[in-house]
């Protein structure tokens, strides 16, 4: 049961972040500068990559 909500944690907060990085962009950040929008890009992916281990770390415990 416990590896269950993990799972459906882990896949809703990927649908979050899918999301996060198509409509902020176009949304908040749609006139931004310079490296605002990779360095915005950058630290999504360096979030969820962080996710991602966390997430298989605990699956290799179980």
């Amino acid at each position: 049961m416990r590896a269950r909500v993990r799972d459906i944690s882990y896949a809703l907060a990927g649908i979050s972040i899918l999301l996060i990085h198509y409509l902020v962009p176009y949304t908040m950040l749609k006139n931004a500068e310079g490296f605002s929008l990779y360095a915005f890009w950058g630290t999504l992916a360096t979030i969820w990559l962080l996710i991602t281990i966390i997430y298989l770390k605990g699956d290799r415990d179980e």
